[in-house]
C-alpha cells in the first residue's frame, strides 16, 4: 500500500483528519511542516521571515522526496502550499493517493483567524483575501487530487470514514 497524502488550503483539517486516519489505518502520521521544523531548527514563520518562501518551498520539496522514498506507508499531512511545485505533485502521485480537503473561505477564516503560526496569512485576514489565495491554488489542487473531500460541517471521524470509503 502507498502513502495517503492530505493536501488542501490551511485550515481545511489536514492535521486533524490526518491523526484520525492514521489511527484508523494503523499508519504513522507524518506532518511535512513538523518535519521541516525538525530538520531546520526554526519554526515556519521564522523560516519565512529570515529566508523567504522560496527557501521554505525548497525544504518542503526535499521533505516530500524523502517521504516518498520511505518503505512504510504513512498518512502525510502536507503544508497548504505543497502543490505549488509540480515536482511535489509528481512525487505524491507516484508514491501514493492524494486527497484534497476543501472548505469555504468563511469556514477557513473561522478556523485560522487567531492562529499566529501561518505566515502567509500575515496581513490577509478577511474571508475575501482567503478566497483569493485559495483560487490562486485551485488549479494545482485539482491537478494533484485523486479524491476531493469537503470538510465543512463534518467531524474528523466523518471525514475519515468518507476517505476510507473512497479508498476501497
Amino acid at each position: 500500500m502507498k502513502h495517503i497524502y492530505l493536501v488542501g488550503f490551511m485550515g481545511t483539517g489536514k492535521s486533524t483528519v490526518g491523526r484520525a486516519l492514521a489511527t484508523s489505518q494503523g499508519r504513522r502520521l507524518i506532518d511535512t511542516d513538523d518535519m521541516i521544523i525538525s530538520r531546520d531548527g526554526r519554526d515556519i514563520p521564522t523560516i519565512f521571515a529570515q529566508d523567504g518562501e522560496a527557501y521554505f518551498r525548497g525544504l518542503e520539496q526535499q521533505v516530500m522526496a524523502d517521504i516518498a522514498a520511505m518503505d512504510e506507508p504513512a498518512v502525510v499531512s502536507c503544508g497548504g502550499g505543497v502543490v505549488l511545485r509540480d515536482d511535489n505533485i509528481r512525487t505524491m502521485k507516484s508514491s501514493g493517493t492524494v486527497i484534497w480537503l476543501t472548505a469555504g473561505e468563511n469556514e477557513i477564516y473561522r478556523r485560522v483567524v487567531s492562529d499566529t503560526n501561518r505566515p502567509l496569512l500575515a496581513g490577509k485576514k478577511t474571508p475575501e483575501e482567503i478566497k483569493s489565495m485559495m483560487e490562486g491554488r485551485r488549479e494545482k489542487y485539482e491537478k494533484a487530487a485523486d479524491i476531493t473531500i469537503d470538510t465543512e460541517n463534518k467531524t474528523a471521524e466523518e471525514i475519515e470514514r468518507m476517505i476510507k470509503e473512497e479508498l476501497l
